[in-house]
């Protein structure tokens, strides 16, 4: 179950032990907080996301 970082994930949290899953955040940089930008960029974050979502989507990295 994918989640913004920001919402907590609460409610993917409760999801993921209904269906026996595990939880991954998704970034989508536009509720980047302040003083990030110096310790990641875009391009870092959305790599991030990448491999969140092989790894929740059962793909093969390549």
């Amino acid at each position: 179950v994918f989640y913004e970082p920001l919402e907590g994930g609460g409610d993917a949290r409760a999801a993921a032990q209904e269906i026996g899953g595990n939880i991954l955040p998704l970034n989508p940089a536009a509720s980047i907080i302040s003083g990030e930008y110096e310790e990641e960029t875009f391009i870092l974050i959305m790599e991030k996301n990448l491999v969140n979502l092989k790894e929740g989507l059962e793909c093969e990295m390549k």
